[in-house]
């Protein structure tokens, strides 16, 4: 029955079943006079209308062998975390207009019980963010501007080796991004001894820090009522991410790194 109710419900006519559609189509609830029955008898057989969502699947042939080569290095640092650090790095974007959302407002019906965010006309500017989490200590280091490129990527590479010093061995796991491959980009790690690992193609979920950029939007980017003080969201978004250079057990289990 899921495979038919998952089918159009004929090449010509409506996609989407009703329980009507279901009662008048499907010779299983034939019997029945009503949607009422038909939605009982649905429950019966365990199935029920939910929300789908979007399941990605990552095309990668070294799926396998690239988690293999992470929790090999992970597994090291976690023995040796003072000789031994390794990073989860990724880029995210924020722009001026705010993130829809739940929050807490007054009970009741109509426009006026509904938590609402201003949006000012113009253009919906965007900022860019690059960040790496220490998966020992869950401290997150940060650099942001109107663009993340090259340039900012070797800035941040450099910024990564001073504040762990020049003993310290550094492995640091991101995507695919093409600008990670840049020749610059390469010589820069190389010259500052930062071992570059990647996650599988089109697998954002092997990557924890994406969890960090989910806590930005629900803590700050959320419903924000500051889309007419560009200055002002940026600056609170930069004290969210001054706040994380710290120790943080809290971000760990947050983003699913500790228990």
């Amino acid at each position: 029955m899921l495979e038919r109710l998952r089918q159009p419900v004929s090449p010509d006519g409506p996609g989407a079943w009703t329980l009507e559609l279901i009662r008048r189509c499907c010779e299983a609830f034939a019997d029945l006079k009503s949607v009422s029955g038909v939605w009982r008898r649905l429950r019966r057989m365990n199935i029920s209308w939910k929300e789908g969502r979007i399941h990605l699947t990552s095309p990668d042939p070294e799926f396998q062998s690239k988690l293999a080569a992470i929790r090999a290095i992970r597994d090291a640092a976690a023995g040796a975390p003072e000789r031994i650090r390794v990073l989860y790095a990724d880029e995210a974007s924020y722009y001026r207009l705010p993130h829809s959302g739940r929050t807490y407002h007054e009970r009741g019906s109509g426009g006026t019980a509904q938590p609402t965010a201003p949006h000012k006309a113009g253009a919906n500017t965007r900022r860019r963010i690059v960040g790496a989490l220490d998966i020992h200590d869950g401290q997150v280091l940060s650099d942001s501007g109107s663009v993340i490129g090259v340039k900012a990527l070797c800035r941040f590479l450099r910024k990564i080796r001073r504040h762990y010093g020049p003993e310290m061995r550094l492995v640091l796991i991101w995507d695919n991004w093409p600008p990670h491959y840049h020749a610059e980009v390469l010589r820069v790690a190389a010259a500052e001894r930062i071992e570059l690992l990647n996650t599988p193609t089109y697998a954002p979920w092997c990557n924890p820090i994406e969890k960090l950029w989910k806590k930005l939007r629900h803590d700050v980017l959320r419903l924000h009522q500051k889309s007419a003080a560009w200055k002002e969201l940026r600056h609170a978004v930069e004290t969210f991410l001054l706040d994380l250079v710290r120790i943080n057990p809290e971000l760990l289990r947050y983003v699913g790194l500790a228990a």
